[in-house]
């Protein structure tokens, strides 16, 4: 209970910060775009900063300018289509990187070995949006496996009932829903690789070493020595104590692998929240960015809060201090 306590009041705190810088960078923005002088008092800020926050305790997040909408629910209605790449991309890069990780360790020095510890070391060093457009001209505009952008083709009418495209093909009551299903599995291939790379390359990275570290140590050693068998030794020892560091860094990898989902969005032209806010800034609405900053920022402190209590809750370590 003090653990959850302590993280809401560093939630709190975050949050506070957040929407000052949102609330001083949105009105600088606007005063600069409209040329107007910046002759307010510290009082009237002060007081236009709390009506703004009473506002955001109402839900109110702001409007749209150019369509008149509600920033709250046209993010709720964009938001599935972001976790529909963030989902799948975490999950892989924990799958993928825990095989990649213990296979370093049954066969050390192996072809997939080196092949892997080398692609992880490029990885770490490519920009997204470049590796994005290499697998574009490669598979979509070259080879012609996938598709360039979007969701589903134009062919296609399928009624949003979650938000999430492969579930709202299999809800659907068109003859044809079946064969909209793997188009929309077609179309999230590319997008959901290219973001998969990110949390991948850490996974494996650490669990390879973590596990490497562990496997060569005296407890290990003479657990072998009792003849206890090597998949035990790694699921039972080896893995649960190497994952313990990954789940620390998670929280930062979270947020890294937000600022790529907004990128491969607007890459990918994928209607969600990154492609959204990419268009607000082109737009240079402001007050609507205001709102759509605080809202990422929730998320975003969210995932971490959710990451540090499922370290907490399996490290003892952490539940005995």
């Amino acid at each position: 209970m003090k653990f959850l306590l302590k993280k809401l009041a560093f939630f709190f705190l975050l949050m506070v910060g957040v929407s000052v810088t949102a609330f001083i960078f949105s009105n600088y923005a606007l005063n600069h775009a409209h040329n107007t002088v910046h002759s307010q008092t510290f009082w009237n800020e002060s007081l236009q900063y709390f009506r703004f926050i009473l506002e955001l305790f109402q839900g109110h997040f702001g409007v749209v300018r150019h369509d008149g909408s509600a920033v709250l629910e046209t993010f709720l209605l964009k938001l599935p289509a972001s976790l529909e790449l963030i989902i799948p991309a975490i999950l892989l890069a924990w799958v993928l990187g825990t095989f990649l990780a213990i296979n370093a360790i049954l066969r050390p020095g192996g072809h997939v070995d080196s092949m892997t510890q080398i692609l992880g070391d490029a990885m770490n060093s490519i920009p997204v949006f470049w590796l994005g457009l290499i697998l574009l001209m490669i598979f979509a505009t070259g080879l012609e496996l996938f598709p360039v952008s979007g969701r589903l083709d134009y062919i296609y009418e399928i009624k949003p009932v979650t938000g999430f495209m492969l579930i709202d093909t299999l809800l659907s009551s068109k003859s044809y829903s079946g064969e909209a299903f793997f188009n929309a599995l077609n179309h999230l291939i590319l997008p959901v690789m290219t973001l998969t790379i990110i949390p991948l390359s850490y996974v494996n990275l650490q669990l390879r070493n973590g596990m490497k570290e562990i496997h060569n140590s005296a407890y290990i050693r003479a657990a072998r020595s009792r003849g206890m068998s090597r998949s035990r030794l790694i699921w039972r020892h080896s893995f649960p104590n190497a994952i313990k560091p990954v789940l620390d860094g998670m929280s930062l990898q979270f947020s890294v692998l937000i600022t790529s989902t907004i990128i491969i969005e607007y890459l990918f032209s994928w209607p969600g929240i990154g492609h959204w806010f990419l268009l607000l800034i082109k737009q240079q609405d402001f007050l609507a960015l205001r709102g759509v900053v605080i809202l990422i920022a929730v998320i975003i402190l969210i995932a971490n809060i959710a990451t540090d209590l499922l370290n907490y809750l399996t490290n003892p370590k952490l539940r005995r201090e």
